[in-house]
Parts: C-alpha cells; sequence; structure tokens
C-alpha cells in the first residue's frame, strides 16, 4: 500500500466523458494501455489534440510520469499522475484546507466542463426546442441559468431548465461519481423552490453490484427509475419533435411465493411521466408501491396457505377416521364370513353323518334278514320303506336347500367385499361396476344411486345423488360410463 501513498495527485477527471479516473486502478491497467493514453497526454501538451485528463481542481493538464519497475525497492519512481512544471498553484500542491463539501461541489461542477457533458445538454435542449415547437407542453428551456433561493439564499445552476405545462423541471445530468451529499442538497434545494428535479444518465449498468454508488443514490430514492438520454434516444427525439428517452425501472413480481424483481426498461417522453408534488421528484414506473402491495399479496397468500393446511390436516384426520371404522366394517364382514364357512362345514358333516345313518336305515329295511321280525308283512314293510324314504329324501332336499343358502350367503360376502371403496363428501360407499354386475344394481334398484363422475369431488356431491323408483328406470344407464352407481350395503340387499 506505501506506493499508493505516494500519489499526490489520487484522481484526474477524462475532460472528455466526464469520468473521474482513479489513480490506483489506473496505473494498475496493461503497461501497453497505460503508455497509450500517456502519448495522447502528451499530444494534449504539445496542442496537438483537445485537453483529455485535467486536474480537479486548477483544471490544468496532466501527465504521465514515472514507471512501472518492481526492481524500485524504494518506490520513489512509480507510474504517477503529474502537473506540468509551470503550472499554477493548486489546492494538490499547496493544501490550502478546502474542506471536504468544497472539494465535493468543485468536482461535481468540474464535470460539468466535460466535452460530452457539454454536448449532451446541448442536445437536451435541442429536444426540449422541439416539443415546444409543436406544443407537447414546453414553453421555456434556459441552459445553465442560475436559480437563486429567496429564502436560503443558496444559489444552483441546473444543467436545463424547462416549463412543462405549470411545472418547473430542473435537469441535471449525471455522468461521474457524485458524492451523496451533494445529490441530496441540490434534491432539498429544487423541492423547496417547488422544482421537479430531472436526473439524466447517458448510460446504464444493471448490475446493482457494479453500478457507481452515485447512480443507486439517484436510482433508489426515485421510485427506482433511471433515465437515459443517449445517441440512441437523441435520435428518436428528432424523429418524433420531442425530448425522448430510455427508463430503466425495477419490476417486482411473484414467482413461487417469493418476492423477485428484475430491470425492465422502456422508451418514454415526458408525457409518459408522473410527478410527485410532495417530493418534486419525476418517476415513470413506481416500483416501491409495487413492491409493497406485492409483499402484502405474499402474505396473504401465506394466510390462505395455512388455512388450507389447516383444512387439509381436518380432512387427512378425517380419512383417517373413515379408515379406521372402514376397516372395522371389513373385519366385520371377515369374520361373519369366517362364521358362515364354519357353519357350512358343521353343516355338510352333520348331513354327510345323516346320509349315512339314513343309508343303513334304508339298506336295513330293504336287506333285512330272517331275524326281522316283520319280514312276513311285505306290504308293510314297503309302506314303512316308502314312507321313511319320502322322509329322508325331504330332509336331504331341505339340507341341500340350506346348504345352497348358505354358500349364496358366502357369495353375497364374497362379492360385497369385491365392491371398490370410494369417499364423496366425507361418506364411505362402494362403487359398482354397470357392465358386471347390472343384475345385482337391478335386483337392488331401491338401494342404488348414481353420480355423475365430473361430481365426485364436489362439496356437496351428495345433493347430486339420483334415486329410482323401478328398475325400468335404470335401463336408460346400463351402458353409461359417465356415471358411478353406489350402493351403502344393508340387509335389504338381494344377491
Amino acid at each position: 500500500m506505501k506506493n499508493q501513498n505516494l500519489r499526490s495527485i489520487e484522481e484526474v477527471l477524462n475532460i472528455e466523458t466526464g469520468e473521474y479516473i482513479d489513480a490506483n486502478i489506473f496505473f494498475g491497467l496493461p503497461i501497453d494501455e497505460v503508455n497509450l493514453f500517456r502519448s495522447e497526454l502528451d499530444r494534449s501538451i504539445q496542442n496537438k489534440r483537445e485537453k483529455l485528463f485535467i486536474c480537479p481542481f486548477c483544471r490544468e493538464k496532466i501527465r504521465i510520469r514515472g514507471k512501472k519497475s518492481s526492481l524500485d525497492k524504494k518506490r520513489r519512481n512509480i507510474l504517477h499522475f503529474a502537473h506540468l512544471r509551470d503550472s499554477p498553484e493548486c489546492h494538490i500542491k499547496t493544501n490550502n484546507g478546502l474542506t471536504k463539501e468544497e472539494v465535493d461541489i468543485h468536482k461535481y461542477y468540474l464535470v460539468k466542463e466535460s466535452l460530452l457533458h457539454k454536448d449532451l445538454k446541448k442536445k437536451i435542449a435541442e429536444c426540449l426546442e422541439l416539443n415546444k415547437s409543436i406544443n407537447k407542453g414546453v414553453s421555456s428551456i434556459d441552459i445553465e441559468r442560475v436559480t437563486k433561493s429567496e429564502i436560503s439564499k443558496e444559489w444552483k445552476r441546473p444543467d436545463v431548465q424547462a416549463q412543462y405545462f405549470n411545472k418547473k423541471i430542473a435537469i441535471e445530468l449525471q455522468l461521474s461519481t457524485t458524492w451523496i451529499s451533494v445529490i441530496t442538497k441540490r434534491q432539498e434545494f429544487y423541492r423547496n423552490e417547488e422544482t421537479f428535479i430531472f436526473w439524466l444518465f447517458h448510460k446504464f449498468d444493471e448490475n446493482d453490484k457494479t453500478r457507481w454508488q452515485t447512480y443507486n443514490d439517484i436510482i433508489f430514492t426515485n421510485h427506482q427509475n433511471a433515465f437515459i438520454f443517449d445517441l440512441e434516444t437523441y435520435e428518436l427525439s428528432k424523429l418524433h419533435n420531442d425530448l425522448i428517452f430510455k427508463c430503466y425501472f425495477k419490476e417486482y413480481y411473484i414467482e413461487a411465493s417469493k418476492l423477485r424483481v428484475k430491470w425492465s426498461n422502456k422508451i418514454i417522453n415526458l408525457s409518459d411521466l408522473t410527478f410527485n408534488t410532495d417530493l418534486h421528484k419525476i418517476y415513470y414506473h413506481d416500483a416501491n408501491t409495487q413492491k409493497i402491495k406485492l409483499n402484502q399479496e405474499i402474505e396473504e397468500l401465506e394466510k390462505s396457505k395455512a388455512i388450507k393446511i389447516a383444512e387439509l390436516s381436518d380432512a387427512i384426520q378425517l380419512l383417517e377416521n373413515q379408515l379406521i371404522e372402514f376397516r372395522k366394517i371389513e373385519l366385520d364382514i371377515t369374520v361373519r364370513r369366517i362364521k358362515h364357512e364354519d357353519k357350512l362345514n358343521h353343516l355338510n358333516s352333520i348331513v354327510g353323518s345323516l346320509s349315512n345313518y339314513t343309508k343303513r336305515v334304508i339298506d336295513h329295511f330293504v336287506y333285512n334278514s330272517n331275524y326281522n321280525p316283520f319280514s312276513e308283512f311285505t306290504n308293510i314293510y314297503n309302506d314303512i320303506k316308502l314312507v321313511f324314504s319320502d322322509n329322508c329324501l325331504e330332509y336331504f332336499k331341505s339340507l341341500d336347500n340350506s346348504k345352497n343358502k348358505l354358500k349364496k350367503t358366502l357369495e353375497e360376502l364374497n362379492l360385497i367385499n369385491s365392491f371398490e371403496k370410494i369417499e364423496i363428501s366425507n361418506k364411505v360407499y362402494q362403487s359398482i361396476d354397470n357392465k358386471s354386475d347390472w343384475k345385482f344394481i337391478i335386483d337392488n334398484f331401491d338401494q342404488i344411486s348414481i353420480l355423475h363422475k365430473k361430481s365426485r369431488s364436489d362439496l356437496y356431491a351428495e345433493l347430486e345423488f339420483k334415486k329410482f323408483f323401478n328398475k325400468f328406470e335404470l335401463e336408460p344407464y346400463k351402458c353409461s360410463k359417465n356415471f358411478l352407481f353406489l350402493v351403502t350395503i344393508s340387509e335389504n340387499i338381494i344377491i
């Protein structure tokens, strides 16, 4: 850092561009680039070209002296900016004790002498004259006219002043770094004078991190708007007979429930601007208000999201409770099926035993030996055999009917268990396939309800259920694919 402190001239002004050149940054450039400027500065000293770099205080020409060598351990001859040998006295030479505020103001007005600044100022006034010539609102134009305050006795000299309808506008070109204290004082001055300050830049960097802080000091205190006047907008201004400029503005939007921001831009003119009469500032897009509104929207979205999550949590709890009830019903059906299977197996065992016993009894009557005391009464034996056999057959038939009924009950339970369970309006129903189980639907028409599949997820879907008073009403829906056939299983169902 010692070598940096040895440079007495810490910065110079590029009179062509109006930009301040930091000595430490400049001499960090490659030596070939530095030498190109050194050559141009020497041409300027010999009056073979216009001024290029000047001292910010005495406004005299500057030259580059020293050399870029790592062998010079004393660092007394490093590259640096220097006044010419016969130049007049300067603040840097004499250290005459100017305050920081005085130095900043001095630098601010010095920038106004750059060729670029003068050229842009002239072109802006020219474009305002075009507006005035066709009566678009501009009525008077002044370049660098001094404005004095009757109250504070301060004075300012804006680059361009204009009367736009009933509003006074002070246009200030910002081409280089200006200190926040200078910006604040100028803004306060114009507000007190009820004049709208209109800052114009000649270029813009959309990167908030690399853009000059001076630009940020102006942009972010003006609804995040930056107004650019350059060669493109100058040509457009001549084409449209008006002062045309480009506005860069922060545009906020919501993405994935988060606030996002991007730089947008638009070509506009004076009629597109909003004039803030409280602060006497001019803007095109109110990014600050947009940001506040979108943040409020995000808060409302978060609240709504929390409510929906709570509702969903309640719905999940309700479904879990219904699932528990359904599992209880399913378990009950399983137990009933097992019981019926046990009964059927027991009945089969009894029927088998009776069948064997009856066969033995019949065989005894048919094939009895001589020891039978009734063997002589053949007709009686035959009648008894006939009567007993008929009774046995009736009993077997009754047992077979009971067995068939039990089988049918098991089939019913299996069919019921095969139906799809669906939940509608927080209630569990069983859905029947009208193609494969149409007989079941017809036989139980008074237990059947139908619902259009599109209405399944409606909150009040039960209100759209259609009931039937006879099986013939069901016929039009036999082959339909658009309806759900629903039933709540009860003892009245016929399989």
